[in-house]
């Protein structure tokens, strides 16, 4: 014991960055044994937070969006205000089930939220839901309007740089959107 004191005196710093290196091949290798695991795990944590915390988000959204419609108010009281609600980007692209599970759950609870109190408070006005083109709710429908209506199929580069994924609309959905509004908000 006198003589592996010694040698770990005189040979510490070998000794803790050999251990670093043989802890960080470990994690590695542990990394790529359950991967699948890892992520399912991070996955599940990232959507228990998102559910959470959606109430307070949703409860500020509303808040701001109220503010802006009483200001625009203000300017033009007569004006009928158009608002176009929001489509959820990570449903479902790559298979039956969503790339964030539940987010189009909560998206439409934003949306129905958002309605109920603009209409109810101050918008005199319309507003459109993008969802049934962007999620009509099945698959594979739902995976073609994503990836030609969003950039979150697009994996082209430009200049060395990823295009996407980006939950951006596509020329062809902003022509979508736009249809939403012209359709549903009719005068």
């Amino acid at each position: 014991l006198a003589l592996e004191n010694e040698y770990l005196a005189e040979h510490k710093a070998e000794v803790e960055m050999e251990g670093y290196e043989i802890g960080l091949e470990k994690a590695a290798e542990f990394q790529v044994t359950h991967a699948a695991e890892l992520e399912k795990e991070g996955l599940e944590i990232v959507v228990a937070g998102l559910k959470k915390a959606a109430p307070a988000l949703f409860a500020q959204i509303e808040t701001n969006l109220i503010a802006i419609v009483y200001d625009l108010r203000k300017y033009a009281p007569k004006a009928k205000i158009n608002f176009l609600a929001t489509y959820d980007p990570y449903g479902r692209l790559t298979g039956p089930t969503e790339l964030l599970p539940g987010s189009n759950e909560l998206n439409e609870e934003l949306n129905l939220q958002e309605k109920s109190k603009l209409k109810a408070k101050v918008l005199k006005g319309c507003v459109a839901n993008p969802r049934p083109d962007f999620n009509p709710g099945t698959f594979p429908a739902e995976a073609v309007a994503l990836a030609t209506l969003t950039n979150m199929a697009n994996t082209n580069h430009t200049n060395g740089k990823a295009d996407g994924p980006d939950i951006h609309p596509t020329k062809l959905g902003y022509e979508k959107l736009a249809e939403a509004l012209k359709n549903q908000c009719k005068y």
